[in-house]
């Protein structure tokens, strides 16, 4: 007899059920696992999150806590229970005189790393020494034996007084602390910015030499400041790296200029600083495994102003006189005055339209008002210094009227005034516009007063070029971009005639501002010729984690333009700088960048 056997049930892959569910049961028995230690392996990486994605926000922070934590024998977070004993701030350092940045702050991590060497690392936020209302995150490493201060660096400038918060996981259920998570709140941004680290290393394991895991420390000395430009002799060679490994030196400047360096790659150089204002001096120290570190120090290079002194004679004449313009009275304290440069504006011939202004330049230099000009001109001297600083003087000299007021001085002192009355009675203005071409002019003098009833005038203008019109509203188109000075003379029927001029700006490049501080708070420039308007841009950035802009502020054009300097969005130990551009027919031509002091919080 034969017995039929019963088949069992296939997939369509050809296992049996039963086949499957074994397959599976096996993968929960080793992929699980193998999933919970990748998972536990990834949670041990160092973390940096700081809110938007990118890292930079961390800096220092970020550059120095994951390293810390990763190679501590033991760590214990303030706050978290009764710490031990060994767990305490550094103490002075063992240099007689040395400072003791960051000290007295409020704990927050304290480290032991050990080894051939074994140093202690303190984490605090600290006030400012200047302003208890300004704080900062300080990493203080000391000898752990003699808690003498080794090296005090800021990792985090400018934070919210009490806004540092440090936290303790043992995920792993052992002590002391195995993850530890720190957070600050910047001064600038208001953004939580957090650092998360885990120690991979406990005391009793610690290998007798950490030159494997050890990191350079880069410290910066300044050995010497002298002259104008400020030379500055620096040195990394405090600076070290773990035992049997060499170093290299990288040397970077970030500042409002250029700075010269004798040898970026030395341990020992010098940097010039030509123009003023605020350096960051950045040292990179790497070993031969390619393992780097940085420090900062911040280099503030002074220059006293010039002082400028104007003269002019004589103080008063006729027109046609010839006036003589005088700086050589000004001086400078460390050095030479580079350039004089004198703006004369005169007065409006008619009272409505703007005066003529001159620009010339020289220590010593003359000029002669345009005819038909009566009143007191203002004079302005521009002197600046070889480092770019600058100082202003003013004065003025009067133009006499022949058909003005006149005094004379009789017997005894007695004096008698005759003013003869302006026989023309005519007011002349007119006003100009840019033609489809830059370089086409319309100009337009129908605002002119006077003419008197039954009267007829005529109008002849010279455009500055050699080019003369005639009309009430001529066109011009100039054959070269400029500044020319237009005059139009008005003649009426009973004979009689005045003339009024000004500077007009034509196609092109107009001049560019000069700008200067004053009083440590709004930007200062002389009026330039043919100006519709002004605009000014500014700029503030750290080195981590700001960098704001405020463009085309605008300013309306006059005799003495300025602008007040923003309130700084950045923290206080931001570089700052603006710059001014002149605006005439919609074409501006933009002054240097300058750096300006911080205004504000």
């Amino acid at each position: 007899m034969i017995r039929q056997r019963r088949s069992q049930p296939r997939t369509q892959s050809g296992y049996t059920l039963i086949e499957l569910l074994l397959v599976i049961a096996l993968s929960g028995v080793v992929f699980v696992p193998l999933m919970a230690w990748t998972g536990l392996a990834i949670q041990q990486q160092p973390v940096i999150q700081d809110g938007i994605l990118r890292t930079a926000s961390a800096g220092l922070l970020g550059a120095y806590f994951p390293k810390d934590v990763a190679v501590a024998g033991k760590a214990t977070v303030f706050g978290n229970g009764t710490p031990p004993n060994w767990a305490n701030d550094c103490g002075p350092s063992a240099v007689a005189g040395a400072e003791n940045p960051g000290s007295g702050g409020d704990l927050q991590v304290a480290m032991i790393a050990g080894g051939t060497a074994v140093y202690k690392v303190v984490y605090s936020a600290a006030a400012d020494s200047n302003d208890p209302r300004l704080q900062s995150l300080w990493r203080r490493t000391c000898n752990a034996a003699t808690n003498e201060l080794v090296e005090a660096i800021q990792v985090y400038p400018d934070i919210q007084p009490g806004s540092t918060v440090t936290t303790c996981t043992t995920e792993l259920g052992d002590e002391p602390c195995r993850q530890i998570e720190i957070s600050v709140i910047p001064r600038s941004t208001t953004r939580t910015v957090t650092v998360r680290a885990t120690r991979r290393v406990d005391e009793g394991s610690l290998p007798t030499d950490l030159s494997g895991v050890a990191m350079p420390t880069a410290v910066i000395q300044i050995t010497s400041q002298s002259g104008v430009p400020l030379v500055v002799g620096l040195s990394a060679a405090r600076s070290s790296v773990a035992a049997g490994r060499t170093a290299s030196y990288d040397w970077d400047f970030n500042g409002p200029g250029a700075v010269s360096v004798t040898n970026a790659r030395a341990s020992q150089t010098s940097a010039t600083f030509v123009q003023p204002g605020f350096y960051s001096v950045i040292l990179t120290v790497t070993d031969d495994l390619g393992n780097t570190n940085r420090a900062y120090q911040q280099i503030s290079t002074t220059n006293q102003a010039p002082t400028a002194v104007a003269a002019v004679s004589p103080l008063a004449g006729v027109s046609g006189t010839v006036f003589t313009l005088n700086g050589a009275g000004s001086s400078d304290p460390e050095g030479s005055i580079s350039s004089y440069d004198w703006i004369v504006e005169y007065p409006s011939v008619d009272g409505l339209a703007a005066g003529v202004q001159v620009t010339t330049s020289g220590a010593s230099t003359t000029v002669v008002p345009p005819a038909g000009t009566f009143g007191k001109a203002s004079v302005t001297l521009i002197v600046t210094d070889s480092q770019g600083a600058q100082d202003t003087a003013f004065a003025n000299f009067e133009i006499a009227n022949p058909s003005g007021p006149t005094t004379t001085v009789g017997p005894g002192g007695s004096t008698t005034t005759t003013t003869t009355v302006n026989p023309s009675g005519l007011s002349v203005s007119f006003t100009n516009s840019a033609g489809a071409v830059a370089t086409e002019q319309s100009f337009d003098a129908s605002a002119t007063t006077g003419i008197g009833s039954g009267n007829t005038a005529s109008y002849i203008w010279e455009f500055g070029d050699g080019g003369i019109g005639t009309g009430v509203a001529p066109g011009h188109s100039y054959p070269n971009d400029g500044q020319y000075t237009v005059r139009v003379t008005v003649s009426t029927s009973d004979a009689r005639t005045a003339t009024t001029a000004r500077v007009v700006n034509v196609g092109g490049q107009p001049p560019a501002p000069v700008p200067s501080v004053e009083n440590g708070d709004r930007l200062v420039w002389a009026a330039v010729p043919g100006a519709r308007r002004y605009l000014a841009d500014f700029e503030w950035r750290t080195d981590t984690d700001c960098f704001e802009q405020l463009l085309n502020q605008p300013v309306p054009a006059g005799a003495a333009p300025a602008k007040a300097i923003p309130a700084n969005p950045c923290s206080r130990f931001a570089t700052s700088r603006a710059r001014v551009g002149t605006d005439a027919n919609g074409t501006v031509a933009w002054s240097e960048w300058i750096s300006i002091p911080l205004v504000g919080p």
